[in-house]
């Protein structure tokens, strides 16, 4: 699964892009479970949200929104099972392309 997003910062013009890899079909089953690997991401996903969600606290929250050592947590948790990879890239402006040829 990836995303790719174009934007800004500072003036330069980035294109970021974010890769997970979950377990194969084979790495799920060795383990004996019987699940796809979307399956599988999913609700590892969501028990790491349940088991660091705050108890003290009741309705809807972003992930944004719980606290640091929370989200931290549930991003460490997830990198145990998931590969998650980030690519930022610089992009040239369009100026700089009539200049060349």
């Amino acid at each position: 699964m990836s995303g790719v997003k174009r934007g800004k910062k500072e003036d330069q013009r980035l294109l970021v892009r974010s890769d997970c890899t979950f377990p194969t079909l084979y790495q799920i089953r060795q383990q004996g479970l019987f699940t796809t690997p979307v399956a599988y991401a999913t609700a590892h996903i969501a028990a790491l949200f349940i088991k660091f969600l705050p108890r003290d606290t009741s309705g809807v929250f972003a992930p944004e929104m719980l606290p640091a050592e929370g989200r931290r947590a549930i991003l460490a948790g997830i990198r145990n099972k998931i590969k998650i990879t980030h690519k930022t890239t610089l992009l040239r402006h369009r100026g700089d392309e009539d200049e060349e040829t």
